[in-house]
């Protein structure tokens, strides 16, 4: 799978836990930009969440038509709101590691 820009860093499925240091199921794919560097969303729908949230650091997660969510991690700052309608596109947030 490639994603222009970005590269994988961990894919779906089973694998060492980076932290824990044991086998766990990861039901995501991390994805990895440039420090800073601006995150589009990969698909539109509506933010149920923008902000700090623990173990995420600073994170969005966009609910699509479909009733998917699809979180966006880790990133040094958050350009959307709760609640707000976005584009599959739209800069949601700069790359970051909190």
């Amino acid at each position: 799978m490639v994603f222009s820009g970005y590269r994988v860093t961990s894919k779906y499925g089973w694998r060492v836990h980076p932290i824990d240091k044991v086998k766990k199921f990861h039901g995501g794919i991390d994805l990895v930009k440039s420090h800073k560097s601006l995150i589009s969303a990969f698909i539109g729908g509506t933010v149920l969440f923008a902000g700090y949230n623990g173990g995420y650091g600073n994170i969005v997660v966009v609910k699509d038509k479909n009733g998917h969510a699809h979180a966006y991690a880790h990133l040094d700052s958050v350009l959307v709101k709760k609640g707000q309608v976005i584009k599959k596109g739209v800069n949601i947030g700069r790359q970051g590691a909190t």
